[in-house]
């Protein structure tokens, strides 16, 4: 039974394609027509532009007819009396006073023209496996019957190669889509199974943040008690604070506390509130704390400063001091970072931009993933917790193309921000 519907399957495909084929295949000849008149209508449009010109008193030296069959993609000009000796051409290898009756495609064509003094194009020729078309277009020059020639490797002909390239690759496509539905039964049952495993790993992930919540939390206090035995202690017997390993324990224990901060952020969904905050104190507060931990770090904000946010404001500061914080880790505590407010449309938009080394292009599409970091020294949560935030905003956040480090824009839509 199962095998039937395959079968069914496989020849309603067929025959879908087989549908779709025809129809590119009339939707490709029609357009084809298309451009092969329009290259008709532009080689007499060449030739009778070039015949004008040459009837004019301030008529351009010789060499202008290169610079045209150039910009018009034609693959000669050639401009000859009655007689066939050639008065202007486009070709170094024809010179004025050569006859051009060897270099004809049709000579026969060449005199019907001369004498009826009606256009005509020669057949399709293969000159060294280069189709051409050429097109005698007989006129008056100072008085003198004359006859331009232009020869052009049309782009209908690159259209017509492209074509025979195309259906052989659709062909194979079609293969290759029937070989995919021959083993669709098997393929469905490793998609089940990978499925299975996905869940039972999202599971195992999900027990782990439980279990990496609870630790942090039983972590967290007794980190705080260290923390300040460590500053009565130094108090006591390092006032002047001569003693390093002091700084050094106070350091990493500060280290672990935004560690632990960081898992309990990504790992416990907070609520949100939506009211109206200025970024102005949290840019004040974070700019603060740049200078004490990384005073070579420079932080400078610029565009629009009289808006008003709509959302989290305490949401807002962790955003942009995970991001400035990335940002000095990433230029080792010596550079500068940028903050730009700036409309677009109806949107506000703030862009992050520091002048690091930038994020490693093996990870820029995955940045915002947990335990994705593009620092050896990073977490991988600071950017993961950054777009969680985002997104229970209501706002969205993106790594930008920069020409120099790191750029991560952030939008905030119409209704999430206004002006002062």
């Amino acid at each position: 039974m199962k095998h039937r519907y395959l079968i069914l399957l496989l020849i309603g495909v067929g025959g879908a394609l087989a549908i779709v084929m025809a129809a590119v295949v009339v939707l490709f000849m029609r357009d084809l027509d298309r451009v092969r008149q329009r290259s008709r209508d532009g080689m007499m449009h060449l030739a009778g532009f070039v015949a004008a010109t040459l009837n004019r008193p301030d008529a351009p030296d010789a060499p202008w007819l290169g610079e045209l069959a150039n910009g018009a993609q034609a693959s000669r000009i050639v401009v000859a009396d009655s007689s066939g000796t050639v008065l202007e051409s486009s070709h170094d290898l024809i010179s004025a006073g050569d006859d051009l009756t060897p270099y004809l495609v049709d000579t026969a064509l060449f005199d019907t023209v001369r004498i009826s003094g009606t256009p005509r194009f020669t057949r399709v020729m293969t000159i060294d496996g280069v189709p051409f078309m050429s097109l005698y277009w007989p006129c008056r020059i100072d008085g003198q019957a004359a006859v331009v020639v232009v020869e052009s490797d049309q782009q209908y002909f690159a259209a017509s190669q492209r074509f025979g390239t195309d259906m052989v690759i659709m062909g194979l496509v079609v293969a290759a889509l029937f070989c995919m539905l021959a083993g669709a039964a098997i393929a469905v049952n490793q998609r089940a199974q990978a499925a299975i495993e996905r869940a039972r790993a999202n599971e195992r992930l999900a027990f782990l943040g439980r279990t990496a919540s609870e630790l942090a939390h039983e972590i967290k206090n007794p980190m705080a008690i260290i923390k300040s035995s460590v500053d009565v202690l130094r108090k006591k017997l390092d006032p002047r604070g001569e003693q390093a390993a002091f700084g050094f324990i106070s350091s990493e224990i500060m280290r672990l506390s935004r560690l632990i901060g960081d898992i309990l952020g990504f790992s416990k969904e907070q609520p949100m509130r939506r009211e109206p905050f200025g970024p102005a104190e949290a840019l004040a507060a974070i700019s603060a704390g740049l200078c004490e931990e990384c005073a070579d770090v420079n932080l400078a904000v610029t565009g629009m400063v009289d808006i008003a946010l709509v959302g989290d404001g305490d949401a807002f500061r962790r955003i942009l001091e995970n991001l400035v914080r990335n940002a000095a880790r990433a230029m080792d505590g010596r550079g500068a970072v940028n903050v730009d407010f700036s409309e677009h449309g109806k949107s506000l938009v703030m862009r992050v931009a520091d002048t690091g080394p930038g994020v490693p292009a093996e990870v820029r599409d995955r940045i915002f993933e947990p335990f994705v970091s593009g620092s050896a020294a990073g977490t991988g949560l600071g950017l993961a917790i950054v777009k969680t935030l985002c997104d229970r905003n209501g706002w969205t956040i993106e790594l930008a193309p920069s020409p120099q480090g790191a750029c991560f824009i952030c939008t905030f839509p119409e209704k999430t921000w206004q002006k002062s």
